[in-house]
């Protein structure tokens, strides 16, 4: 069983929330199903290279046929209609590490809390299974500055800037978020 299947949330038949968040948004854990509108979105957020679009396809193909992929993925619907997802999984080789491969909303439902939801629902799952990090290794490109901005907003730091790793003018930037522990519950005798 995949991991992000124990991360959902679900809200219906409440009142709309102060900040925006559809009512009808529901977060699971992705379907195999869900492949062709992952692709549809990140096609259409006009920032990812063809390159790139076949990234997504192959992870979220190794998640789906591997429960040992390593990727974690979940989706947003806003009455059954997908409306962003997010990728990430732990980073071998650490204790509690863990990166976050891809978050996209899609361009219809952007700035509407649900891109806010998606990383909560992430943090709640990697807190429960003892994570203490989460990595962003982005491209720091002027298209990319609206996901800075959100980063800093989901209260990730930028903790390295790399010059030129992706092209000459194009820089790695590594933001980190460290995550508090977990609380646990004290019995009661």
């Amino acid at each position: 069983m995949k991991k992000a299947a124990a991360v959902t949330e679900h809200r219906s038949d409440r009142s709309p929330t102060p900040d925006g968040t559809p009512d009808r948004l529901a977060i699971a854990a992705s379907r195999p199903d869900d492949r062709a509108a992952i692709g549809e979105i990140v096609r259409r957020s006009g920032v990812f290279s063809a390159e790139e679009e076949e990234t997504v396809y192959e992870l979220f193909d190794e998640y789906v046929e591997s429960d040992d992929s390593g990727y974690e993925w979940l989706s947003a619907r806003v009455d059954g209609a997908l409306a962003g997802f997010i990728c990430f999984g732990s980073t071998p080789l650490t204790e509690g590490g863990y990166d976050l491969y891809w978050i996209c909303t899609d361009p219809d439902w952007r700035n509407r809390g649900i891109g806010r939801r998606l990383f909560a629902a992430m943090e709640s799952g990697i807190r429960k299974w003892g994570g203490r990090l989460v990595m962003i290794w982005t491209s720091g490109a002027e298209a990319y500055l609206p996901s800075h901005r959100f980063y800093e907003r989901m209260g990730c730091g930028l903790s390295a800037t790399v010059r030129d790793y992706y092209r000459p003018g194009e820089d790695l930037l590594v933001f980190v978020k460290y995550l508090p522990p977990r609380k646990t519950k004290k019995k009661t005798s």
